[in-house]
């Protein structure tokens, strides 16, 4: 038979057993929750700079337009004598 003191420290040491593996259970799963939320986040972020690399590119594309049409429209010193010829003779009825 034991004696009350040996079943005591066994009692004792399996309690400290179970803590230790319920204080490792726990990290276990909050490893796994910061993982699931890193993976998540990762997605998002890859979203999003996807998002703004497409809005960067139409805005570009938008100020090249935009860039194109006022040098089609702002005169020249060269195009701007021809320019009023042209218009003198629209409105004469020439062409």
């Amino acid at each position: 038979m034991t004696k009350p003191h040996d079943r005591l420290c066994l009692i004792k040491k399996l309690g400290l057993f179970y803590l230790t593996m319920n204080i490792c259970w726990s990290s276990v799963q909050t490893l796994e929750l910061v993982h699931q939320e890193r993976v998540s986040l990762s997605a998002k972020l890859v979203e999003k700079s996807t998002y703004y690399a497409k809005v960067a590119e139409d805005i570009h594309v938008n100020f090249q337009q935009l860039q194109g049409w006022l040098n089609c429209r702002i005169p020249s010193s060269d195009t701007e004598v021809k320019e009023t010829m042209d218009e003198e003779k629209v409105a004469a009825g020439e062409q």
